[in-house]
Formats: structure tokens, C-alpha cells, sequence
């Protein structure tokens, strides 16, 4: 019996798949589920999540991605009976093994089996795709990547009009985590209608109808959305404006000079931190070269009439969409969020190479993902960066390094010195995860003052402090990216010195960053 091939039939090769995801999802939530804390962007989605608990709306009443996350996030976290971080991070969990889950299965095909030699390509695949994984709250962008390349590969497997249909609902859905990833969705949508189009006759005929099919979907899966904008007093107006800035600001993110491997500082740093970073760096060539390069051999294959791999066809058309994530902001975090179309593409390559040539090459694969990423998971900061301390978080226990905790520290003690129980608060430029800490709600729309606001825009925002009459200012001089370029005096000028004509300054001690001012 023990020389038989074991083979797992159809249904059971999805249960494994799952029971592999929330098994190692669940183990990395005990891990580093109560570790390190973002005051910055997950304290952005973390008062989000917080203010539609209470009622509020997305975009309409605080600065916000799109809705999606926000009600999936309370929705969980009203489950679970906690408005607390954890609570975020348990729906953050829920999300990772759902991706997890759907990566895994575009990986591991065919599929109607699993034979025990390849449990070990599982679980190394399983590895590089969790490490990539590391940032808890933008699994939710991760998933929508992963599940674009899944809709994408079900019509390269079959093109008929109600696939089509499934990917538009696809494409709708994730428009409703961030429209960003409608664009992007649509982007490859465009190359898969082309590219099933190449080589066969009946192209306008056939692709009119298939696209007539893929924007009812999309109309279908963005619905949710448009039903706000219909039923939602005043959200249809602040989702236009969201939309409006963007245009206005002429980017989609804060760039960043991008880290090519010959960039790396080799003499001014340690050995470790001069390879992490040539390591990072190679990586961003492979995000600019993948997308190119597969989908001209691609090309090639289909105008020669052969068969191609729906699942690496869809990664490869959707590697390219996501590029521009990438590179928007070129840093390690928004790397890894638009990295899965090309390891998915990547991992489907491996899986089907001879053993001797396959494992050399997944073994590097996994040993270079582990080197980048484990530094910077939550418990990898703690085991091999920082000291960590143990810090109450709005009644959570976190573990995080020393710096992080004695800003919480100095928060709370502001706070606890010049504001009643029931008095607002104004902080900014950063830090929107305060508000969350302290349970707050915030004096203005904009939590996240980076980027440079209207005279129009400053003057609302000016009447809702007025309004909410702020007990304590705090504004944070930490620089972003290096300057002062994104600091309240720059982006806001008019905000800046209402609060200075306006509120007194305090003295604050244990912080070279950090300004605290009380009414006048």
C-alpha cells in the first residue's frame, strides 16, 4: 500500500487548500497577532472601521479608502463584540486566508488532485506568498490582486459571455475596495479581450459580445456603491470630490525614488542591511521585466496557435496593471502589495519544471522572500530588529518597539492631562490611528493631512475645528520621507495658522516631534 500514489480527489483538494490557509494564518495570528501597532495607516483603517461602527460614512464623513473594507472590518469586529485593533486584525486575518486560500488554488493545479510529492511544493508555495503577506491592514488589496488574476484565469480557461459576466462582478467588488483596483482590473480586461481575440475569426462580433457581458458585471459588482451614491444623503457628492483630488493632486500616492539594486549605500551600512537591500532592489526589476516579458512570449505562443497556461496568461496581463502600484510609491509595503500577480506567475512557472531543476529554484525563491520579508513582519521586527515592549492599546495588549510605545505613552498622557472625558481632539498631520487609540472622534474630515489642500478645502476644515472646539491640538513634525515637504505648515498653511493664532502652545517632554497646543 505504502508504493500506491496517494491522490486526494477534487473536493478534498480544495479542503486541503483551505484547511492549509486558516491553519497557517492561524498560526501566524498567534504569533504576531498582538505585536507592533501603526499609529500612521493601520490607525488610518483602524478609525475607519470605528466610525462605521458608529454610523458614520466613508468618504462622506472622514477621509477614507473606498467603503468595502470598512464594512467587512465592522461588520467582524461587531461579531466579535470588540472595536478594538485586534478586532480589526482578526477580519484582516479572515481576509488573508481567503487570498491565501485563492493563490494557493491558482497555484496548485490541476485540479482534481494533489499527489504527497507535491505537499511539499504547498507548502513552500504557501511560505513566499504569507511572507509577501505581511502587512495586516492591506491584505484587503492583496486579496482583490489575487482574485483579479483568478477571474482573469477562468476566462483564458473557457471565454464564453457568462465568465465574462463573473469577471466584470470581479472587477465591480474590488472597485468597492479601492477603485484602483477596478482600473487596474479593467486594464486587463482590455488585454484578455485582444488577446482571446488574436488569431481567431469573428473578433468584433465575438468580443462586442463579451464585453457587453463583462460591463453588466461590473455594473453588478459595483453596485453597492452606486446604490450609496443613490440613497446616501451627500455621499455621491464626496465620492465625486475623492475622485476630483485625485485628478487635482496629479498622483495616486506620495512617490518615491525607486531602490535599484546599484543604488544600495554598500560601504555606509552592515553587510545584512547592503544585501536586503540589492535583494529589494532586484525584485523591482523583476516587477518592471515580468509583465513585458511574459506577455510577449505570450503573444508569440498564441499567434503560433499554441496552448498557453490560463493561470500564468492571467498573471502575466495583470503584473502589468499592478506595476504601477508598485512603483507609485517605490518602498518594500507598497512592493509586496502589488507583487502577487507576479508570484503567482512565478510559483505556476516552478510548478511545472522537472523536480531537479524545480527545487533548486523554489528553495531560492523561498529563501529570498524569507530574507526580505521576515525583518519586517510584526514578530520578525520584534525577534531580529527592535526591543519590544508591552503597551495597552485601547484596552489591547501589544507588544512593539520602544519608540512606537512611548509614543502611545506620550499620546495618553497629553491626552490625560489637558482634555475632559468627553473633549475633542485635533491631531495631524499624521497619526490618525490616535483617534482609534483614544476613541475619539476626529475635529476634522481630513485624518491624513499629507498631501496640499485647497484655500476652499482649509476653510470647511477650519469651521468644523471652530465647530468642534478641540481641547488639545497635537501636530507631528515627524518627516515623511525625509523632508518637511508633506508637514502641516506646507500642505495646509491656513490650518497651520489657525491653530497657532488660535491655541497656545504646551511644553512636551520625551518628544523632539511632537507639538501640543491648548486653547487660547
Amino acid at each position: 500500500m505504502t508504493g500506491l500514489p496517494l491522490v486526494f480527489p477534487k473536493y478534498r483538494h480544495s479542503m486541503l487548500l483551505m484547511a492549509v490557509s486558516l491553519c497557517t494564518v492561524a498560526l501566524l495570528f498567534a504569533w504576531q497577532g498582538h505585536t507592533d501597532f501603526n499609529l500612521w495607516d493601520e490607525g488610518f483603517l483602524w478609525y475607519g472601521a470605528q466610525r462605521v461602527m458608529a454610523g458614520e460614512i466613508p468618504i462622506r464623513d472622514f477621509l477614507a479608502y473606498d467603503p468595502a473594507r470598512y464594512y467587512w472590518a465592522a461588520a467582524l469586529m461587531r461579531l466579535i463584540g470588540s472595536d478594538g485593533v485586534v478586532a480589526l486584525r482578526v477580519a484582516s486575518a479572515a481576509t488573508q486566508a481567503l487570498a491565501l486560500f485563492l493563490a494557493l488554488r491558482l497555484v496548485n493545479r490541476p485540479k482534481n488532485a494533489i499527489h504527497p510529492e507535491k505537499l511539499g511544493f504547498v507548502a513552500a508555495a504557501t511560505v513566499v506568498l504569507v511572507m509577501w503577506m505581511y502587512v495586516y491592514y492591506k491584505v484587503y488589496d492583496v486579496a482583490a490582486s489575487i482574485a483579479l488574476v483568478a477571474a482573469i484565469a477562468s476566462v483564458f480557461e473557457k471565454p464564453t459571455a457568462l465568465r465574462y459576466f463573473g469577471l466584470g462582478v470581479c472587477v465591480g467588488l474590488v472597485a468597492t475596495i479601492g477603485r484602483n483596483h477596478g482600473v487596474y482590473g479593467l486594464v486587463g480586461c482590455a488585454g484578455l479581450v485582444v488577446f482571446n481575440g488574436l488569431g481567431t475569426r469573428g473578433l468584433l462580433a465575438q468580443g462586442l459580445k463579451h464585453v457587453a457581458a463583462l460591463l453588466a458585471g461590473v455594473l453588478l459588482g459595483f453596485a453597492p456603491v452606486l446604490l450609496m451614491m443613490l440613497w446616501v444623503d451627500g455621499f455621491a457628492s464626496a465620492f465625486m470630490d475623492s475622485i476630483y483630488f485625485l485628478f487635482e493632486t496629479k498622483a495616486t500616492n506620495l512617490p518615491l525614488p525607486v531602490p535599484w539594486p546599484w543604488r544600495a549605500q554598500v560601504l555606509a551600512m552592515p553587510l545584512s542591511f547592503a544585501a536586503h537591500g540589492f535583494l529589494v532592489g532586484f525584485v523591482f526589476i523583476a516587477a518592471l521585466l515580468f509583465p513585458f516579458l511574459s506577455i510577449a512570449w505570450l503573444v508569440g505562443q498564441r499567434l503560433k496557435g499554441r496552448a498557453i497556461n490560463p493561470t500564468f496568461a492571467a498573471a502575466a496581463l495583470m503584473s502589468l496593471p499592478y506595476a504601477h502600484y508598485v512603483f507609485s510609491r517605490a518602498d518594500v509595503p507598497h512592493l509586496s502589495f502589488g507583487i502577487f500577480p507576479l508570484l503567482v506567475g512565478c510559483l505556476v512557472v516552478l510548478r511545472d519544471l522537472q523536480f531537479k531543476l524545480q527545487w533548486p529554484l523554489l528553495a531560492s525563491l523561498v529563501a529570498a522572500s524569507v530574507a526580505l520579508m521576515l525583518p519586517l513582519q510584526p514578530g520578525g521586527k520584534c525577534l531580529l530588529v527592535h526591543k519590544c515592549v508591552a503597551t495597552q492599546v485601547a484596552g489591547d495588549t501589544i507588544r512593539m518597539p520602544e519608540k512606537k510605545a512611548k509614543e502611545i505613552e506620550l499620546l495618553k498622557k497629553l491626552v490625560a492631562d489637558h482634555v475632559s472625558k468627553d473633549g475633542n481632539i485635533l491631531v495631524t498631520p499624521s497619526w490618525p490611528g490616535a483617534y482609534a487609540v483614544l476613541n475619539k472622534r476626529s475635529a476634522v474630515f481630513d485624518i491624513y493631512t499629507l498631501l496640499n489642500r485647497s484655500t476652499a478645502f482649509q476653510k470647511k476644515e477650519i469651521a468644523r475645528i471652530a465647530a468642534a472646539k478641540p481641547e488639545l491640538v497635537i501636530i507631528v513634525d515627524e518627516p515623511l520621507d525625509g523632508g518637511d515637504a508633506h508637514s502641516l505648515e506646507h500642505t495646509n498653511p491656513l490650518i497651520y495658522e489657525y491653530v497657532l493664532a488660535n491655541f497656545v502652545e504646551v511644553p512636551v517632554s520625551g518628544s523632539s516631534t511632537v507639538r501640543a497646543f491648548r486653547p487660547q
